[in-house]
């Protein structure tokens, strides 16, 4: 009996927090972002949460609609990926920002992935 364990097949998924363009807020665990060859999934880890928040689209990013991905860090310690694409900026917060960033890079197109010094988050992402 075969079975299925193509490791390929099974999506890359993170848990996180988020700081959507609309200032929605969501701390670990309640976010979690999946990167895909199409583009980004980003949802609330229990779909019923979603009610009402116009942020977080059941619709895919897709990466020609993202411009930059980045480190962000918080004032306080906090890390996380800022997205900007065609919807608005968000941030990403993770425990594993640098996975998350690496995993970016490898499905996106050269040049979106910026390194450097984190940029700080305050008020809007």
């Amino acid at each position: 009996m075969a079975r299925a364990s193509d490791e390929s097949q099974s999506p890359m998924r993170f848990t996180g927090g988020i700081r959507t363009p609309l200032g929605f807020n969501a701390t670990w665990p309640f976010i979690v972002l999946e990167p895909s060859t199409e583009g980004l999934r980003v949802r609330l880890r229990w779909g019923f949460l979603a009610f009402g928040i116009p942020d977080l689209d059941e619709e895919p990013i897709l990466w020609s609609e993202v411009s930059r991905a980045e480190l962000a860090g918080w004032p306080l310690g906090g890390k996380g990926v800022r997205f900007e694409t065609d919807r608005g900026a968000f941030v990403f917060w993770s425990f594993s920002a640098q996975e998350v960033l690496r995993a970016v890079e490898g499905l996106t197109q050269p040049g979106t992935v910026q390194r450097g010094k984190p940029k700080r988050i305050w008020l809007r992402p």
